[in-house]
């Protein structure tokens, strides 16, 4: 041992015994230390070095309280320092999370351990037998009973605690101010459900969220004006991108219909150019962070201490943009959405289009992607359930896909040759302007 190495272990009052076993397993002075201020044992700090731990990894995991077996056991099973945290936020006991990993479980499904009394063997056979799974790829339930089960919640409450299009902000009509106390339920259930998804169950505004995590409603203008853009209905929405971005080439009947618009949220004003975008940013503000503020109160209330110390305080703009990747609409998105009116499959010529539609999904850029989803739904969106699709035997001229919007539901010929022929006659639908009606049929 280097005399520098022993002035800087003497400094952290470690044992000859201990300096002797660290230089054993060659860890660092500056390791050594770090490990000491976090009151690691010196046992402990070799223990994490023969698992190839890190010290940030070792200070990240003392931070929740875990023990240093249950610290060697989450990293035989390769599990990432992220994860360990996760699932200590959700209370789960080490010993759960190893066999929950061992059984190849996936994240979405471990707090249902929490919310039955159901064995874990249990779940895992649920987890196997959810879907059937054709040449490898993911069942058509999108990830597992647990997100089903969170999918309908979450779709029920944003109907009855929420409002707004899409993003959503806390809400009570007046006659149902006698449930605001549901709220902090809401929290808790709320931060469980994102860390088990590892994404948020439900587009709130972030701006929203900020109240909720920092009880602030000082939120940055870009933030809150790309929410309430969000928050506002289509139509809300053209009018008021439009006026923002060349309000004086507005005609005199769009003016008229911007001035209804701040009427409509008891603004009284006279829309003007120079003023215009300091209006738009305090109803912003007034309708995603002061009048949710008090539902956004007890929804903190609710969320656990732990939580919110080691996650949500933590959280940064780009954290919470990661965190509602969900709501992108992305193949990887929109892909789970797709469920068959039956299943397995069983008929060749049903199977090679579903394939289609598969290949055409992955294959479609963003904007086109989103009209896809416009097509079969209506919104502009992420649909918050399952796309149905069916299919026929339609041939010639009459041969096309069809939406049935109402019911997101998908119909399609199966009498295409190749993936080319059936993507063109898509193409030819989606640049229709069936594809861009926003009225539900």
């Amino acid at each position: 041992m280097s005399p520098v190495d022993s002035i800087l272990i003497q400094l952290v009052d470690m044992s000859p015994i201990d300096r002797i076993l660290i230089n054993l397993v060659d860890m660092s002075p500056v390791d050594s230390i770090l490990i000491q201020l976090v009151d690691m044992s010196p046992v402990d700090s070799i223990l994490i070095q023969l698992a190839n731990m890190s010290p940030v990894d070792s200070i990240l995991i003392q931070l929740v309280d875990m023990s240093p077996v249950d610290r060697i056991l989450i990293y035989l099973v390769d599990m990432s320092p992220v994860d360990s945290i996760l699932i200590q936020l959700v209370d789960m006991s080490p010993v759960d999370s190893i066999l929950i990993q061992l059984a190849d479980m996936s994240p979405i499904d471990r707090i249902l351990i929490q919310w039955t009394d159901m064995p874990s063997v249990h779940i895992i056979l649920i987890q196997l037998a959810a879907m059937p799974q054709v040449d490898n790829e993911e069942g058509v339930d999108g990830g597992g009973v647990t997100r089903d089960m969170l999918t309908i919640f979450w779709n029920e409450v944003k109907e009855r605690y929420f409002h707004g299009n899409e993003a959503f902000v806390p809400h009570l009509r007046p006659e149902r101010l006698s449930e605001k106390k549901d709220f902090v339920t809401l929290g808790r259930i709320f931060s469980l459900s994102t860390a088990t998804l590892r994404s948020i169950p439900i587009q709130i505004c972030r701006s929203t969220l900020m109240v909720i995590i920092y009880d602030t409603c000082d939120v940055n203008p870009d933030t809150l004006l790309e929410d309430f853009l969000l928050f506002l209905d289509y139509e809300d929405r053209e009018l008021l991108t439009s006026s923002l971005n060349s309000f004086d080439n507005m005609g005199e009947e769009d003016k008229d219909k911007l001035q209804e618009f701040f009427m409509k949220f008891g603004m009284g004003i006279i829309p003007r150019a120079k003023t215009l975008r300091q209006h738009v940013n305090n109803l912003a503000q007034n309708e995603l962070c002061i009048k949710p503020k008090f539902f956004c109160e007890n929804m903190r209330k609710g969320i656990p201490r732990k939580h919110m110390k080691h996650f949500w305080r933590q959280m940064t703009l780009e954290h919470l943009d990661h965190l509602y990747r969900d709501f992108f609409i992305t193949a990887e998105n929109v892909w789970p959405k797709i469920r068959c009116e039956t299943w397995p499959l069983r008929n060749p010529n049903d199977i090679r289009v579903y394939g289609y539609l598969r290949d055409l999904i992955q294959d479609l850029e963003e904007e086109t992607l989103l009209s896809f989803v416009q097509f079969v739904t209506a919104d502009r969106k992420i649909p918050s359930s399952f796309i149905t699709v069916g299919f026929n035997d339609t041939q010639g001229i009459a041969r096309c896909p069809i939406a049935s919007t109402c019911a997101y539901r998908l119909d399609i010929p199966v009498s295409y040759s190749s993936f080319e022929e059936f993507k063109t006659e898509f193409m030819m639908v989606l640049n229709s302007d069936e594809a861009k009606t926003f009225n539900r049929q």
